[in-house]
């Protein structure tokens, strides 16, 4: 890159290419195919100067942002509530995904994402697209707290430019004294496209914009009116949080063109789909025998009470996906369901069926079948025939399996299988076929499951909590398996990881608990041998991505240099029992370092950046291992880096 000094007030920075001048267009075509947020950061950081002029020109849109905050707070958007240590320097990154740069890379955690102040200087930011309100509007009119928001005045100020908004005021509000937000006359952004809208208050006045093509909405007691839903909208969710467990009977009116329809309440007659539809998902009291489903149907999912009328879906030759769950069995109960009972149609490729009963062949399932998810009781008769799947299946989810899985029933033309085991449940040798190359295998309790996984499996994975009787055994997994999930609770010296393996997903070695708060800390796995500087290798240099399960517990703190030092880890993933994933990128500037700055040998510097919040920045480490911990409390606390535990 260099600084072309053309206009003595005007700098301009170009990317030069061999000898000659890289055009912007080209690096717009570079950024538009990168999806990984961390080289669109390192791109950021090449020249401020070259950023904003590439701004002036080029919308730069970042893949891997789906809302400005995922935590449904405005608090947290209002007022930037990261956290951050005096130890690192540690900044938000979301700044530079939704504002220009300006005059530094990366702005203060305190400055707010939208200025709410009502003001001829307000400059909205023409990049942020996509906005969620949460309203926490208080009945009392003299409330004084510094953080009460009006979240109406939030949705003035929200800029024009806004594709994406969700707007929540649930009917649990009523519990906790909070004023229902109205929409009455109210303008949405012209631009936007897509829009949940979560209301306890009437819609009846409010005026939806002609340039969506997505909703979500509350459905009103007295249905959908005319020209409610605009004509754009080609895909509509209707949600029935007032009237939970009732049903709505009253007129619909769909627009014309609408593609995909989700309802998600108990409905009780037949409804005017729009012939256009390709996908629908509804909730039934019962299945209707003068329900009509559109013709040109690509996908249905359908819930239901008990089957007690026969089910014929054999006229729908366009259905390719079909989703089924009774609450009951599948026609009369105590018997086998007869084939004729459900007629499913001739071009299916993909069905879940769950249900309370046993199909007496297994014949009715279609030859064009490639994907089939079902439960060990509704296929257990055909079984004890000997009868086998249909060669045609290359997908297979078997759950709540209480048998004994053969060898021969799962075709070798599968390519991934699924099995949800329940404690006495098992397989025979040869149940998987050579030819599968995922398996995922739940709670199963039995010693030689290693035995059982054939050479051609490229992804296993693992889950059990505990096993009654078992005798420890050691874990030797074929070298052919690239990603390794084992999600058992033991000893984890009793793992031996495949050298080729890239990707590993396994409970964290825990030690023991200091004030009600757990430390987990990877040197408590396998050491593969001598790295550089004498330091213990803790995983093959191939694993790139460590997914750690860890339960939730008041605090925990997990070490990070382990990973950072003695790991080639750059994809760092945290799963809970009751929080969202954590998901960290790790990028490591060690051989940066020593190209630049010879004298400086022993920085060692690394970006973490934590995908959903953004919430990281660069730490400055010795090439000497020093303790470095990452500490969280919750899903609604950020986590914080810290040479020391950090106990909430």
């Amino acid at each position: 890159m260099e600084d072309i000094d053309t206009n003595r007030d005007i700098d301009k920075c170009y990317f030069i290419y061999g000898s000659s001048y890289l055009p912007n267009i080209i690096i717009y075509q570079i950024v538009e195919e990168l999806v990984n947020d961390i080289d669109l950061i390192c791109l950021l950081f090449t020249c401020k100067q070259f950023y904003y002029n590439f701004r002036q020109q080029y919308k730069c849109r970042f893949k891997g942002v789906s809302l400005i905050d995922q935590t449904k707070c405005s608090y947290k958007i209002r007022y930037g509530t990261l956290h951050a240590t005096k130890s690192f320097n540690l900044r938000s990154f979301t700044d530079i995904f939704h504002r220009s740069i300006s005059n530094q890379l990366v702005k203060s955690i305190t400055s707010p994402l939208i200025n709410y102040n009502n003001n001829s200087n307000n400059n909205r930011d023409d990049l942020i697209e996509k906005a969620l309100i949460y309203n926490i509007i208080e009945s009392n009119e003299n409330n004084n707290d510094d953080n009460h928001i009006d979240a109406r005045k939030m949705m003035d100020d929200l800029p024009d430019t806004i594709k994406w908004l969700i707007v929540d005021s649930p009917a649990r509000l009523r519990f906790r004294r909070l004023t229902p937000l109205s929409l009455d006359g109210y303008k949405f952004p012209s631009q936007l496209e897509i829009l949940h809208l979560i209301l306890n208050s009437s819609i009846a006045n409010v005026l939806l914009p002609e340039t969506l093509t997505e909703l979500t909405l509350d459905t009103p007691d007295n249905g959908l009116a005319e020209g409610l839903v605009p004509q754009s909208v080609r895909s509509l969710t209707l949600q029935n949080i007032i009237y939970r467990g009732s049903s709505i009977s009253t007129g619909y009116h769909f627009p014309r063109h609408l593609l995909h329809l989700k309802i998600n309440y108990a409905i009780q007659s037949p409804l005017p789909f729009p012939p256009t539809l390709l996908s629908l998902s509804l909730r039934m009291a019962t299945v209707l025998t003068d329900f009509r489903f559109p013709s040109n149907l690509v996908s249905l999912t359908l819930y239901a009470e008990p089957l007690k009328q026969p089910l014929n879906l054999w006229l729908l030759t366009a259905l390719e996906t079909l989703y089924i769950s009774l609450h009951e069995s599948l026609g009369p109960r105590g018997i086998p369901t007869p084939s004729d009972y459900l007629r499913l149609p001739p071009n299916l490729t993909s069905l879940t069926l769950n249900a309370k009963t046993t199909i007496d062949s297994l014949t009715l399932f279609p030859n064009s079948l490639v994907s089939l998810c079902i439960g060990y009781d509704v296929i257990s008769g055909a079984i004890d025939k000997g009868e086998q799947l249909h060669p045609a299946l290359t997908h297979l989810s078997l759950h709540g399996w209480s048998g004994t899985l053969p060898a021969g029933f799962i075709a070798s033309t599968v390519k991934t299988v699924k099995i949800d085991f329940n404690r006495e449940g098992s397989m025979l040798e040869g149940a998987i076929p050579e030819g599968v190359q995922t398996l995922n295998v739940t709670s199963y309790h039995h010693n030689g499951i290693v035995q059982l996984i054939p050479q051609s499996v490229k992804h296993f994975s693992w889950r059990t909590i505990g096993r009654q009787n078992a005798v420890e055994e050691y874990f030797a997994f074929p070298s052919t398996i690239r990603t390794l999930g084992c999600m058992k609770r033991s000893n984890p010296a009793n793992f031996q990881i495949p050298s080729s393996l890239t990707s590993l997903s396994i409970y964290a070695p825990t030690s023991p608990i200091y004030s009600g708060e757990r430390e987990y800390d990877l040197s408590a796995l396998y050491n593969v041998d001598e790295g550089e500087n004498n330091r213990k290798r803790l995983l093959p240099e191939t694993v790139s991505i460590l997914t750690l399960e860890i339960p939730s517990y008041r605090g925990s703190h997990l070490r990070l240099d382990p990973i950072i030092y003695q790991t080639n880890v750059t994809e760092l993933v945290i799963q809970s029992d009751f929080s969202e994933p954590i998901c960290w990128n790790i990028q490591r500037f060690e051989e940066l370092n020593y190209s630049i700055n010879n004298n400086n040998n022993d920085i060692y510097d690394v970006l973490i950046t934590e995908k959903s919040s953004l919430f990281g920045g660069i730490v400055r480490l010795g090439k000497q291992q020093t303790k470095l911990y990452l500490n969280w409390k919750s899903s609604k606390v950020s986590p914080i880096i810290s040479t020391n535990p950090v106990y909430f």
